[in-house]
């Protein structure tokens, strides 16, 4: 995988010679200055090298990802620490033209420049590069960039006891952390000063700063990328974050970001389970090719049952209190008989369980002692219950202190809720309609469908939208929808049945100014109004959309 960073520039180094700064044309661009761009008197550049893609050699240091190859891009002048926007720019075009898939940037300035907004974006959405940068070193809560811009992975420190650096600047524009306080790494031979490998002057040193802690985020998505080539830009960000390891307030925060970066878990979390681990353990440097495997599923539970079994599937994903949630199968002829339960469950994490278990009749309990289920305000937790290799119920996690659903070979008078077949099979099973419903809707033939389906971000609180009916001049408009409080990258189904002749005005707001942009998840909502669609969006607007619709408008 390519990994092109932008910098000073980088040491030819014993520990870097196999990963294409080698002294190749094809290795190294650079734009200011006259120096050679292995020239680095002052090891910034080196040092960002080596924790990315130090070789496994048996000396020295080795990198997150040791076989990454580099692609090195002199960005500032000799020793000077300033540069032009447009420098960075053609900077990230010349690692794009590499064909690099990661950039990462151990560098940043207290101002934006619209321009370089646009083009970070653009290498993001149409060319699939991920850009990382350092949050900053200032330690207060103004934002850095290009770190903060929409197309950039903005990276923050900690130290090796998982604290957040005093130094690293917080800000919502946060997204990861990753070590950054004396982390030891490459420096130009001669260069060592202290904490070095092999004594004085060994080409070895510890630095501090969101510049280190940047490219150990990169090497994890070089990682990552190297194990599924195939994988998208999105794919490979979401294993990042969603993975990381939660620090400080629950859930994303201005100091973490979403958590400390996890190599080991991104590659699981990519992967979708568990993964064939090499002889002598997973070390995320290790040389051993890491193999995905698929993971157990109700089909091929199926086959191992016996002739009168039936398998059972059910899979959890916690919100951020997690010990609140539990569930139990119960044998629905004798309530006293548990067949299966679970609890004491980590935060925001997901589980499954796959079981062959008696052909009979059985209802599935989830519990939430904090009667909030597993949704909105306190995480995106949702699950789902298979029963006989088909799945009988998704929920979203929206209920209060419990949900029940029942299953199997039951008595069809029993039933209470709306029910389906099975593999064809005349036996009912209950099911359990996740998809959010709204209290104005109306079933009158005399009226008109307006429906909403409404996608969040990573940054749901944002978001607000209202329907309203216009009404005369002079007249308070009627209220027809007014929703907030979403929870994170969840998607809402709204229908409202309204009045033929009436003009309405639907209105979504992004108190940001970001709209649903994907930079910050699949964002998106479509409008429609007697089965047509009215308006249709992959998220990309500022403060607010505004959509007049109706015959009588």
């Amino acid at each position: 995988m390519l990994t092109s960073f932008v910098h000073h520039r980088a040491a030819r180094h014993e520990d870097l010679d196999q990963n294409g700064l080698d002294g190749s044309v094809a290795s190294s661009f650079w734009f200011q200055g006259s120096d050679e761009w292995y020239d680095d008197a002052a090891g910034h550049g080196t040092h960002v090298a080596g924790t990315i893609a130090a070789v496994n050699n048996t000396i020295g240091v080795v990198g997150v990802a040791p076989e990454a190859e580099l692609f090195a891009v002199k960005y500032f002048a000799d020793d000077s620490g300033f540069a032009y926007s447009s420098s960075l720019v053609n900077s990230a075009y010349k690692c794009r033209d590499a064909g690099a898939k990661i950039i990462t940037m151990s560098l940043g300035g207290p101002l934006p420049n619209p321009f370089e907004f646009l083009v970070f974006d653009k290498l993001l959405r149409e060319n699939g590069i991920l850009s990382f940068a350092a949050a900053g070193n200032g330690g207060g809560h103004r934002p850095s960039y290009p770190a903060s811009y929409n197309g950039v992975i903005s990276v923050a420190a900690v130290d090796r006891n998982k604290a957040h650096a005093s130094f690293s600047q917080r800000h919502r524009r946060v997204d990861i952390s990753a070590p950054g306080v004396d982390v030891l790494s490459l420096l130009p031979s001669g260069g060592c000063t202290e904490c070095n490998v092999n004594g004085a002057a060994s080409g070895y040193g510890t630095a501090s700063g969101t510049s280190m802690a940047t490219p150990h985020v990169a090497g994890v998505a070089a990682l990552l990328w190297s194990f599924k080539p195939e994988a998208t830009a999105t794919e490979i960000l979401r294993a990042i974050e969603d993975s990381a390891v939660d620090l400080g307030d629950v859930g994303r925060d201005d100091y973490y970001g979403h958590g400390l970066v996890n190599a080991k878990e991104a590659l699981i979390h990519l992967n979708g389970g568990p993964l064939a681990e090499p002889a002598g353990g997973l070390g995320v440097a290790s040389s051993v090719a890491i193999q995905r495997v698929p993971t157990t599923t109700s089909s091929s539970l199926e086959n191992e049952c016996d002739e009168s079994e039936v398998p059972f599937g059910l899979t959890i994903k916690t919100d951020f209190y997690g010990e609140e949630t539990s569930w139990e199968l119960i044998d629905t002829l004798d309530p006293s008989n548990v067949v299966l339960s679970g609890a004491d469950f980590e935060d925001s994490k997901t589980y499954e369980w796959h079981k062959c278990i008696p052909a009979n009749c059985y209802t599935f309990v989830i519990k939430d002692s904090a009667e909030d289920g597993l949704c909105c305000d306190y995480g995106s937790g949702s699950y789902s219950v298979s029963f006989g290799g088909q799945e009988i119920a998704k929920s979203d996690g929206v209920f209060a202190s419990r949900q029940a659903v029942s299953m199997g070979y039951c008595d069809t008078a029993s039933a209470n809720l709306p029910v389906v077949n099975v593999g064809g099979s005349s036996e009912p099973v209950q099911a359990v309609d996740a998809t959010p419903t709204d209290p104005d809707a109306t079933t009158d033939e005399d009226c008109v469908e307006i429906g909403l389906t409404f996608t969040t971000d990573t940054f749901p609180k944002e978001n607000r939208f209202e329907l309203v009916k216009l009404s005369a001049a002079g007249s308070s408009p009627e209220k027809i929808w007014d929703h907030s409080s979403f929870s994170e990258s969840e998607t809402y189904e709204y229908s409202t049945c309204q009045d033929p002749a009436g003009c309405y005005e639907f209105i979504l707001w992004d108190s940001f100014g970001d709209g649903l942009c994907f930079r910050y998840g699949d964002g998106s909502f479509k409008l429609s109004y007697d089965g047509d669609i009215v308006e249709e969006s992959d998220g990309s607007f500022g403060h607010k959309v505004q959509v007049e619709l109706g015959s009588g408008c």
